[in-house]
């Protein structure tokens, strides 16, 4: 049975946190010259909702993509690693790629996703659980797709700034630098992990 406590809990946070670093990089790069205007029409209901539709996508595609594939490391700390978890991970993330599918932005779309998605595999991986996943799952959707008017991430959503030119259509997670990101995550992670268990 999978169980979420304090230890997840306080994981979630740090993936909130490493996703924030990690977009700030794509963002200041691409970004930050674009011209914002906030968005005086949003409620506060519609901010709760976008806020629990982003968390339950995240919580449902981490169970799909990272504890359907890690479950038995993830139930059994001590499981050791073996080349299975680098299969795993490299199917589970060219899935979560394909599931992205945007012809518009195929295919760096669907790299840069596959990525992310051997990202987040190595994060539930090296922590044994799908906290820190889900955090930066969550925290990743949370800024495209709600904060910032980014397409990709609950396109249905009401934005918090938007863009001055509303024509304008945007996608990080297609940018030709989303490798830069990537390896921001798996440096915070490992000296996360680093420094946890030290």
């Amino acid at each position: 049975m999978l169980k979420f406590g304090i230890r997840d809990l306080t994981l979630f946070f740090w993936g909130c946190l490493i996703s924030v670093c990690s977009f700030l990089f794509i963002f200041l790069i691409e970004y930050a010259q674009e011209t914002y205007i906030f968005n005086c029409n949003i409620t506060f209901w519609a901010i709760v909702r976008a806020i629990g539709y982003c968390l339950s996508v995240a919580l449902l595609e981490e169970f799909l993509f990272r504890f359907l594939f890690l479950k038995k490391w993830i139930m059994n700390k001590a499981k050791p690693f073996d080349r299975r978890v680098v299969y795993l991970g490299v199917g589970s993330s060219l899935l979560f790629g394909f599931l992205h599918l945007n012809l518009d932005e195929f295919p760096a779309m669907q790299i840069n996703m596959a990525l992310s998605g051997a990202s987040l595999f190595f994060a539930a991986y090296v922590f044994r659980s799908l906290g820190i996943a889900v955090g930066m799952h969550f925290s990743w959707n949370i800024i495209q797709g709600v904060i910032f008017p980014f397409e990709g991430s609950g396109s249905n959503l009401d934005r918090l700034f938007v863009f001055r030119d509303a024509s304008m259509r945007v996608f990080p997670e297609a940018s030709q630098l989303y490798f830069v990101p990537f390896f921001v995550e798996l440096i915070l992670i490992s000296g996360l992990w680093w420094k946890t268990r030290t």
